[in-house]
């Protein structure tokens, strides 16, 4: 609809300013529907001031194109970020999701709850929240923008003339698909729920192939926690995103300011500081001209080398590194005047004062090459123990993506009964203090998986179905005797004219291979 640039705006004595305009496409410049959405975004825009809102500074027009200026932002859209992360650390922090929903619901809680002059509340609402929308700053910072759709309730109807419903179909409220007017401000505490829900998991909730597909879904309305795809959620998390994600509204939190202060709970709980969320975009999106420092740290500065002949002092050092303020210390002897003023220093100290410091030297290394020695042996005992990983090494903690065909098997880890999630998963792994983790896949009607896991190479399995038990084949039951019955002897059978004569007994057994469809006695039969 806009596009956007940065500018920068220069003032006497060196004042500048970074700032974005935002200008209505040029095709859509003569639409009034455009124009009238673009106006009314600057209007109630310039209404909010919030420290997690993305400020507006003017509302222009140049030969009949409108422009917005507004603040600019220094790091990188939610989106962007955490497809970062997942492309590279696996499931984000979940203190660090629950931060970023904690701010974007302060912003909206500060909108939600705007009043005009008169103190009469405007009832605005977002409309539009998504990943896109929410700004993290390189300091810490989190921050709502694009009011382009938001709407101060009685002053704009929900759907244009032909029944258009605004905003983004996969984060909206299931009433926002109905296409009426009955909407208010828990539509975008739905749309936020459906943020954290995808952050943490790394995947859509309700996206499907086409437009229709998805309307269906967010309608239905069917949920997962995220921990089960999630394993390190909590379940405090889990709690908030649920109830954010209610299919009834009355069901959800009343307010953002009331899921704001639910997150707040997770977010002290773990002691979580904006600094670590600088930290993560500096370390994911270095800054151009080398990695920036930490917050609070001054920026490294390689040492300037002299190579100069004529600043090389005679240590071998370059003069350039010393402080220009401080004078090369002179040192004098304390001992008396030399005898002679005029022979070398060296040759006027007696030389048998050397003798002691020679025989001390002597005895020194003796003593230190024997403790050098049993120092060599006990770390050649213990050379494993050495060489054992750190215990806070983080080089060790990752996480590692498996999945099984077919999906669904539960995973165990190091012979505990409950599993710790289903595939496909992204497994979060702590090595330290461990030289591996055992895991263990199971499924119904497949064989057991085990493997040990050391890297954080991806794991990809297919199960084995179970064979079915081999079938043995029973001889026929023989017809016991009545009790007191003497037994009576076999006669033999008639011969017929061709001379052969067959015992019924035999001939009960050549049939029976007929039966048994003439599989041998203890052959496996084939259950497919």
């Amino acid at each position: 609809m806009a596009e956007v640039y940065k500018g920068r705006i220069q003032g006497p004595a060196g004042f500048e300013r970074v700032f974005v305009v935002k200008r209505i496409l040029p095709h859509l410049s003569e639409e009034p529907t455009f124009i009238r959405m673009f106006v009314e975004e600057a209007k109630l825009s310039a209404r909010l001031n919030h420290p997690n809102i993305v400020q507006i500074f003017e509302l222009g027009s140049v030969e009949g194109e409108y422009f917005i200026s507004m603040e600019y932002i220094r790091g990188r859209d939610l989106a962007d970020t955490m497809r970062a992360i997942w492309k590279t650390m696996g499931p984000p922090r979940p203190e660090l999701v629950a931060y970023v929903g904690r701010e974007a619901c302060r912003a909206l809680s500060y909108a939600h709850s705007l009043t005009d002059d008169s103190g009469n509340p405007l009832g605005m609402i977002h409309r539009d929240v998504s990943p896109s929308n929410i700004m993290l700053s390189y300091e810490g910072g989190v921050k709502l923008l694009d009011f382009g759709i938001a709407k101060a309730l009685g002053e704009a109807p929900e759907t244009t003339k032909s029944g258009t419903m605004k905003g983004k179909y996969a984060y909206m409220a299931p009433e926002q698909t109905e296409g009426g007017d009955d909407v208010d401000s828990r539509i975008d505490i739905f749309s936020c729920g459906i943020v954290l829900h995808e952050v943490l998991t790394g995947r859509r909730l309700f996206k499907g192939a086409n437009d229709i597909q998805t309307i269906e879904r967010v309608r239905r309305c069917e949920v997962p926690p995220p921990s089960f795809q999630n394993p390190m959620c909590p379940p405090e998390l889990d709690n908030v995103v649920l109830k954010a994600l209610a299919r009834n509204r009355e069901d959800r939190f009343a307010t953002a300011g009331e899921m704001a202060d639910a997150l707040d709970d997770v977010v002290h709980a773990s002691r979580f500081q904006p600094g670590h969320l600088s930290q993560l975009l500096h370390d994911l999106f270095p800054l151009e001209g080398g990695a920036a420092a930490a917050p609070g740290l001054p920026p490294h500065r390689p040492p300037t080398h002299t190579t100069n002949p004529s600043n090389v002092t005679g240590s071998g050092i370059p003069s350039a590194v010393r402080s220009p303020t401080i004078q090369p210390i002179s040192r004098s002897s304390s001992r008396g005047a030399p005898f002679d003023a005029g022979a070398p220093a060296h040759l006027l100290r007696p030389r048998r004062a050397r003798l002691p410091l020679v025989l001390g030297a002597v005895a020194v290394l003796a003593v230190g090459g024997f403790f050098v020695w049993k120092g060599t042996s006990a770390r050649s005992a213990n050379d494993s123990a050495v060489h054992a990983p750190l215990p806070n090494d983080p080089s060790r903690r990752f996480n590692i993506y498996v999945k099984s065909e077919p999906p669904g098997a539960d995973i165990f880890l190091d012979g505990k009964a409950k599993p710790v999630g289903a595939t496909p998963i992204s497994l979060p792994i702590d090595l330290n203090g461990v030289s591996s983790v055992q895991m263990v896949l199971k499924k119904p009607g497949y064989e057991d998986y085990q493997q040990i896991i050391t890297t954080d190479s991806a794991i990809s399995i297919n199960l084995q179905p179970l064979e079915a038990p081999p079938t043995e084949q029973k001889p026929p039951a023989e017809t016991a005797p009545a009790p007191g019955a003497a037994a009576e002897p076999q006669e033999a059978a008639p011969v017929d004219e061709g001379g052969d004569s067959t015992s019924k007994s035999k001939r009960r057994g050549k049939e029976s291979p007929r039966r048994s469809g003439g599989r041998g006695k203890g052959e496996i039969v084939d259950p497919f």
